[in-house]
């Protein structure tokens, strides 16, 4: 009978095969049905299995925020998938085209949709999902779809069609499976809706449905986190409870056991020792120590929560501190060091530091980046204001001392800093004495020491001996003594020396002599550099006085309104603006400091509000800020009339348009005297340019566009003027035939000879204000970052100054960069001889064609209507450079 057996499975095989060739019947099924799973459905679902797993495993997870609903392939993972995927869809595509009539065609679909979204190709993912719900007549097979379907919209954020999807889901009956990758998948949407109590909805539906144990525990502990994020501690303790009673991963077993430290209820003092202790306990197992912090963090948080905020900054220095390999906490602890010293402390100063700190550590992908940012640029203000009032209030008091008083403060500096010497000296002499034990006199340079083989930990503090300067530079007086002061050279060069002249050993006993002369000679008293430098900015003169105590106040006023607008405080906002009026009541800034102060006393319910409103009315009865307070409509009666009078500017330019200049003119002159405080003031000045320009009266044109250069620097419309004097220079150099703006018609066609340039008369006047001007041929490489380079070059050396930076086009081929503010020639000077030292932006420039040269700010505006800069520089040489 068994020789039979062969035969009989040939014949079954091959009666399989006609079955399967024939058409719809019950074996020709079963044939595609095996064939289907076997051959293909099941090798792509274990492949994707795989593909699955290498996600799950590359995903790094960030314990300090609510974990992701989904793991997602990053940068590592995705490259590691891309053949799995590729393999997926190849396997699932077996039953698809060969096998078209098994019950595994929609389940293989499932799968290439998955390939796709896993890979990133969410619009083929879509219409994968599509197609199956379409397709399938297994309920759950479209339902599974449809879940596809919704993760693959909120990927695309096409949030309203994810909900819709959802919705429609809502009405079905799911089994466990898909209701748990449902209430996932709802959840992810109400995280990214920022809902939060919808998000721990749904994860409360999700987690008992969720088979697999791991991920059932990454979901209880997002779950646990966002009870925590809420408040509900009770609830977040027992879901890490629930997570360490079920064996998690070392991993989220240790970060379930560190947050219950932050969720245990603290009913007696008892219970803050035992968390204490239990902190302790997991910095001393050495399976932590690559957490350790992130332990120190939590300890930080512990002691927030009742308010020990030394002890939680220490907590987060050591958290910084032991982050070696974990930019990530390092950036945590940072934050929260910062947001301790501004929120808790006020320490803004620190806060600035800690901030700042963070921005340089933390992605810019992180979702506290844009936010942290801006604090710190808004703290950074703060302080650099801050610096610059008490810089300069402790100058101006220096300077205002009698001379008995200001002495005892000078020498009491001094003898501090020679005690700062003294100390240093006495270490660098312990240090020498300390490695003088282990070195004998003639083993400094040979091998007579014993311990020679440490040489670098016979010195004090761990030095090497050439790194102590103490030896060395005993070691090099004896060498010059001995053998006078050589250069280093190998031996060759030294006997090439000796061949072609005198030995340097063969020297003079005069010679000798006056080397170690030189090597013992008595040092200068340092006492003489300290004072310099104690006096150096001490304003002495009252003109100097006056520059620092406008400088102090101008920096007061920011001081204030950075507390007001964007500290909102109040309170020392209203501070900052008295002591601003206490120090100088006719301040420059004093019209908008009462106007402030009015408004911060009404927010404040203090009576001093009436008191400021009343000093507005008498001191400045005609300021915008007394029409405010008694016109509570006076803003948007403000905003009507500026609408009337863009559409008389609308009207005016549109005469111009039509070559009815004179009618043009006469409007524009009528808005601006009817209006002199106009917001379209700069428009109005521009049109009165083009009109000018269609006049033929080419001198009115050329002054009326350096006066709108100079007068609205910040205007949008400044470029286009200066290209109106570009080419204006151009039409006076011979170079154009015309230069009015387009649809002009009173200009001659013919070529007009360029005028004769007459001499400007430039003037001397060193007691006016100044600029420091560097030109330049256009387009020099060299030189296109310098405003940036001297805005950073003036915050560092000139913080006090209140400089201004504006780039100009003088003439054809000459660029201009002015840095503005000096109140005379004297200061300007100073400035520009600054400028030739390494530091300054152009001091290590070589190679480039550039100059530099002071001008008033009389001169200026001559300089740039003649653009011959040649003429002023002979000018400036013969009175400048004496």
């Amino acid at each position: 009978m068994n020789n039979f057996r062969p035969y009989i499975y040939s014949v079954l095989a091959v009666a399989l095969f006609l079955a399967g060739c024939s058409g719809s019947n019950p074996i020709s099924k079963l044939y595609h049905n095996v064939a289907a799973r076997d051959n293909g459905y099941f090798l792509a679902r274990e492949k994707m299995k795989e593909a699955e797993a290498a996600v799950a495993k590359s995903q790094v997870y960030d314990y300090n925020r609510p974990l992701a609903i989904f793991p997602s392939p990053n940068e590592t993972s995705s490259l590691t998938i891309a053949p799995m995927l590729e393999d997926v869809i190849k396997k699932a595509s077996f039953p698809i085209q060969r096998h078209k009539t098994s019950n595994w065609v929609d389940d293989s679909y499932i799968l290439v949709g998955k390939a796709r979204f896993y890979k990133g190709d969410f619009d083929d993912a879509i219409k994968t999902f599509k197609y199956v719900n379409t397709i399938s007549k297994d309920v759950h097979i479209r339902q599974l779809a449809l879940v596809w379907l919704m993760r693959s919209y909120l990927k695309t954020e096409e949030y309203d069609n994810a909900l819709a999807v959802s919705d429609f889901i809502k009405k079905e009956k799911l089994n466990k499976q898909n209701a748990a990758l449902y209430y996932l998948a709802r959840a992810q949407y109400y995280t990214i809706q920022n809902d939060l109590n919808k998000t721990i909805e749904n994860l409360e539906y999700a987690v008992p449905l969720i088979s697999k144990k791991d991920e059932r525990g990454l979901a209880r502990f997002t779950l646990a986190q966002l009870y925590q994020q809420k408040g509900e501690n009770k609830k977040a303790y027992a879901q890490y409870n629930k997570i360490l009673k079920r064996n998690p991963p070392y991993e989220l077993g240790f970060f379930s056991k560190l947050n219950m430290g932050q969720v245990t209820e603290l009913s007696n003092p008892n219970d803050k020792k035992r968390i204490e202790k239990y902190y302790a306990k997991l910095l001393k197992d050495l399976k932590n120590e690559e957490y350790r912090d992130k332990i120190y963090y939590e300890m930080a948080k512990f002691e927030l929560k009742q308010n020990n905020y030394n002890k939680a900054l220490e907590h987060l220095a050591s958290s910084t501190k032991a982050s070696v390999n974990n930019p990530s906490q390092k950036a945590y602890s940072f934050l929260l060091a910062g947001q301790t010293y501004y929120e808790k402390l006020q320490n803004y100063r620190l806060a600035q530091a800690y901030y700042d700190s963070t921005t340089k550590i933390m992605p810019p992908t992180a979702p506290e980046y844009l936010a942290v940012t801006e604090r710190r640029d808004i703290l950074t203000a703060f302080t650099t204001q801050l610096f610059t009032v008490e810089i300069q209030d402790s100058l101006i008091t220096l300077a205002r001392l009698d001379t008995a008083a200001f002495n005892k403060r000078l020498n009491r500096y001094i003898a501090g800093q020679r005690k700062k010497l003294e100390e240093e000296e006495a270490r660098i002499q312990a240090a020498l004495i300390a490695g003088s034990k282990t070195t004998t006199r003639s083993g400094l340079f040979g091998q007579n020491n014993q311990n020679n083989q440490n040489n670098k930990s016979n010195t004090s503090g761990g030095l090497w001996y050439f790194d102590n300067p103490a030896m060395v530079g005993t070691a090099r007086a004896e060498f010059i003594r001995t053998w006078g002061n050589r250069k280093l050279q190998d031996n060759w060069r030294r006997s090439s020396v000796e061949a072609s002249g005198p030995s340097l050993q063969n020297q003079t006993p005069g010679q000798i002599a006056a080397a170690d002369s030189a090597a013992n000679a008595p040092k200068p008293d340092p006492a003489i550099a300290w004072r310099e430098a104690y006096m150096r900015d001490i304003p002495f003169t009252p003109e100097k006085q006056q520059k620092a105590e406008d400088s102090l106040q101008t920096a007061l006023f920011k001081l204030a309104n950075i507390y007001n607008q964007q500290l909102k405080e109040p309170a020392r906002a209203a501070e900052t603006f008295e002591k601003l009026l206490a120090r100088n009541p006719q301040t420059k800034y004093a019209a908008e400091t009462y106007y402030n102060l009015y408004l911060l006393y009404t927010l404040l319910n203090d009576p001093r509000a009436a008191t400021y409103a009343a000093k507005l009315r008498s001191e400045f009865p005609n300021s915008t800020f007394v029409r405010i307070i008694d016109q509570p409509d006076y803003m948007a009666r403000n905003a009507a009339a500026n609408l009337k009078i863009k559409q008389l500017y609308d009207s005016a330019y549109t005469l111009y348009e039509a070559d009815k200049l004179k009618e043009a003119a006469e409007l524009t002159a009528t808005i601006k005297k009817d209006n002199p405080q106009s917001e379209i003031n700069d428009k109005l000045a521009f049109l009165e340019i083009l009109i000018l320009g269609k006049t033929n009266q080419v001198n009115l044109y050329k002054d009326a566009a350096v006066r709108f250069v100079f007068d609205y620097p910040r205007s949008p419309l400044n470029p286009r003027a200066q290209d109106i004097l570009k080419a204006i220079q151009s039409y006076e150099s011979g170079q154009l035939n015309y230069v009015a703006p387009p649809k002009q018609t009173n200009l001659p066609a013919a070529p007009i000879a360029p005028p004769t340039p007459t001499a400007v008369n430039y003037q001397l006047n060193s007691a006016a204000p100044h600029y420091f001007v560097i030109a330049y041929p256009r387009g020099t490489a060299a030189l296109n970052n310098l405003p940036k380079q001297y805005s950073d070059y003036n915050a560092r050396f000139n913080q006090t100054d209140n400089l201004t930076l504006s780039p100009y086009v003088l003439g054809d081929s000459t660029e201009i960069f002015v840095v503005k503010g000096f109140p005379d020639s004297r200061r300007a000077q100073a400035y520009a001889v600054k400028q030739k030292a390494p530091q300054s932006p152009i001091g290590k420039i070589r190679g480039v064609d550039f100059s530099t040269f002071v001008i008033s700010a009389d001169n200026f505006p001559l300089l740039y209507k003649a653009a011959n800069l040649e003429e002023y520089m002979a000018f400036y040489r013969k009175n400048y450079q004496k």
